[in-house]
């Protein structure tokens, strides 16, 4: 890895704008073998708590949940292996979870008030100002129309609680809350994705590390999430803080 994760990290973090950050790192990791992004996540995972190095772990994780090109040629098993013996490997096992995998997978999703509208017009939609059709917009099931009201600068965190919060929901619209420039970063939009029993449960686990202790502690009272999904949370927030210092 050219240059070092501290040197890298401390480059992106310098950088003005978070979407810059982000396909910057997102240039490198596509370029990276399994070995420089095993380094890359180890350094991560310990430094995950630093106001620093949150937005990072957020990108990263962002990348290797939709980028295919990042984890191409087995590079998701081989990453696996080398950090099998890392002290916080527990923070990326998602990497081991089918993209698919989520706890509910049967029900009836409610009746969408657009769904007779064509895409086209409900993305045109989505880019506009009324109100109560971008509120609407957040039961849409396509992904295209979701990105598009997520950038709409009208769209508040309570509409993204919307999405994130709903049963049925389709797997990529929690990857596009995801990778939200806005709203991604908010704690209160990350747990009410883990929090979703339609979540897939390898954005689950990969999102856990960002949780505060309180949220964690909500994902283990909650009995509908996936046991593994709790048994991650409950291992990170009973774990001995002691970040290594940047």
């Amino acid at each position: 890895m050219d240059p070092v994760p501290r040197d890298l990290a401390r480059r992106l973090v310098a950088l003005p704008h978070p979407d810059v950050r982000r396909e910057s790192l997102r240039a490198a990791m596509r370029a990276w073998d399994g070995e420089s992004l095993a380094h890359w996540l180890g350094f991560l995972a310990i430094r995950r708590g630093h106001r620093d190095f949150r937005p990072l772990w957020l990108d990263t994780i962002v990348h290797l949940l939709m980028d295919a090109e990042v984890l191409a040629s087995g590079r998701a098993q081989e990453v696996t292996g080398r950090l099998g013996a890392h002290r916080l490997r527990v923070l990326t096992e998602f990497l081991a979870v089918g993209e698919t995998e989520r706890v509910a997978v049967e029900g009836v999703a409610p009746k969408y008030a657009l769904e007779e509208v064509p895409l086209g017009t409900r993305k045109w939609r989505a880019r506009g100002q009324n109100r109560e059709t971008l509120r609407l917009l957040c039961a849409d099931p396509d992904p295209s129309v979701l990105r598009i009201l997520l950038a709409n600068p009208r769209i508040t965190e309570e509409e993204v609680l919307r999405i994130a919060s709903r049963r049925p929901q389709v797997p990529q619209a929690f990857l596009e809350v995801l990778a939200s420039a806005r709203f991604g970063v908010r704690e209160s939009v990350q747990a009410a994705l883990v929090l979703n029993p339609w979540c897939p449960v390898r954005l689950g686990l990969a999102v856990i590390p960002l949780l505060s202790r309180a949220c964690l502690s909500d994902v283990l009272r909650s009995s509908g999430l996936a046991p593994r999904i709790r048994q991650v949370a409950g291992e990170i927030r009973d774990a001995t803080p002691g970040e290594i210092p940047v």
